[in-house]
Formats: C-alpha cells, sequence, structure tokens
C-alpha cells in the first residue's frame, strides 16, 4: 500500500464533500467525517468502508423507529442518509438496529458523537454479552457479524478507568482510496469560469471585486 499523510483538517474536509455530493446532510456529513476519525485513530480503516456507500448511494429515507420497553428497534438505517437519526435514538433510549449498510461506520458514528458528550457506548451482538466498543471489536465483530446489534450508553458508574479515544492529528490514508475519495469531493466544486465568479465563486474578476 502507497500511503499519503493527511493532517485532520485536510482528511475530514474531503470526506465531508464527497458525503455532500451525494446530498448527505452537512450536519451529518461531518459526523461521518468524525467518525472516520474515530476509525483511523483505532488504527482501522475507515474510507474502505465509506466508499461503497458513495458509490451506491441510497434515496433518502426515515427509517421507522418502534418503541418499546426495552427502547428503540430499527428495521434499516441507511448511514449517509439518515445516519444522524441513530444517533438521537440512542441518547433517548437503547436502540437495536437490525441493519446497516455499514455497521462498522454505524458504530463510529455512535461512539465519536458520544464522545463528544463524554460518555461511552456498550454493544450487544449476537450470541455476545454487552461489550464496550473498542478498535479490537470494531476490528474483528462488525465487518464480519450482520445485525440485529444493540447499543446503549455505559451507564457513569461504569466509566470509572474507562479513556476516551482521541482523533489523530494526522492520518496514513491509502492514496487510490483517496484518490476515489476525491472524485466525490469534485463533484461539489463550481466550474472555474466567468459566470461562476460573477456569481461570487472563488475570486473576483478584477482586483477591485
Amino acid at each position: 500500500m502507497t500511503a499519503i499523510e493527511l493532517s485532520q483538517n485536510e482528511f475530514s474536509s474531503a470526506i465531508q464533500k464527497a458525503c455532500r455530493s451525494i446530498g448527505t446532510d452537512p450536519a451529518l456529513a461531518t459526523d461521518i467525517a468524525n467518525a472516520c476519525l474515530f476509525l483511523e485513530a483505532s488504527g482501522l480503516p475507515s474510507l474502505s468502508h465509506l466508499l461503497p456507500l458513495l458509490d451506491t448511494p441510497t434515496k433518502a429515507t426515515t427509517p421507522d423507529y418502534l418503541h418499546s420497553q426495552n427502547g428503540y428497534f430499527a428495521r434499516r438505517v441507511d448511514l449517509l442518509q439518515n445516519g444522524g437519526s441513530a444517533m438521537d435514538h440512542l441518547s433517548l433510549a437503547t436502540l437495536t438496529v437490525q441493519h446497516c449498510d455499514s455497521f462498522p461506520l454505524l458504530a463510529a458514528l455512535l461512539v465519536s458523537g458520544s464522545a463528544a458528550q463524554g460518555r461511552f457506548v456498550r454493544a450487544l451482538w449476537p450470541g455476545q454479552g454487552w461489550l464496550l466498543l473498542s478498535s479490537p471489536l470494531l476490528g474483528q465483530k462488525a465487518p464480519t457479524i450482520g445485525g440485529p446489534i444493540t447499543f446503549r450508553f455505559v451507564p457513569p458508574e461504569e466509566q470509572v478507568g474507562l479513556m476516551q479515544i482521541a482523533p489523530p492529528d494526522r492520518a496514513l490514508v491509502d492514496m487510490v482510496l483517496w484518490a476515489a475519495l476525491h472524485i466525490h469531493a469534485q463533484k461539489t466544486y463550481v466550474p472555474a469560469n466567468d459566470q461562476t465568479r460573477l456569481n461570487d465563486a472563488g475570486a473576483g474578476l478584477t482586483d477591485n471585486d
């Protein structure tokens, strides 16, 4: 693998633009970028999970969340279209997701979003007990085991000794994946011509503009 070293800002900005190129809400695009940074901080790939979602985008839908005494249940979460709603429902109660187009990114989205609130997340896979979401778990379980997966916040009394994973200042990214991401990001750019400049894109036509 030929890798390129990127700053956190370069990496995050390109992901946000790529997500917005398929109609992802800007706030969710920022959250997805943070989730990718979490995966990189965990020593796990992020773009290999994100690019298939960009290549085959789904239509924007609103998942049906069924409420019960055990929390919320969603049959399907399409990450780049309605991933933000998953975080909203986790903040209200335990959340079970039967199917997601990328469970690794969904887990990272919930973990990074929870970290911003100073909270931790546990997950329950079929046949497993409640496990703290960490890099070994994301690396070994999420790509190979499908849903349903249940998420819940770690109670304050169980947080003693737990540490948040900090986003890296820089990330090493496969150049092939980085080039593929830029193809999507460039779709958000406007053409460089006189008309677009007159519409306030880029620099003015004269020094007085």
